[in-house]
């Protein structure tokens, strides 16, 4: 079964930088893909969170990168 690849998605958003030069925070991005704090949150930090395949399509359009990459295959 896959799980999320949280180490993925947290080295994604603390890798961007917003338009007025700061780091993306997890707030912001859950504003930019229209999501509540706690899923991004959880989609960093909780290996165990298992997001449907909408919400992961949007990170991974955000951050122009395969569903695919975010998740581990075992």
């Amino acid at each position: 079964m896959p799980k999320i690849n949280c180490k993925k998605i947290r080295t994604l958003r603390l890798n961007s930088i917003k338009e007025d030069g700061t780091l993306l925070l997890t707030n912001d991005l859950a504003k930019e893909v229209d999501l509540c704090y706690e899923a991004v949150s959880r989609m960093e930090n909780d290996y165990t969170y298992n997001p449907g395949v909408l919400t992961l399509l949007k990170v991974s359009e955000y951050f122009k990168v395969t569903i695919d990459s975010l998740v581990i295959k075992e």
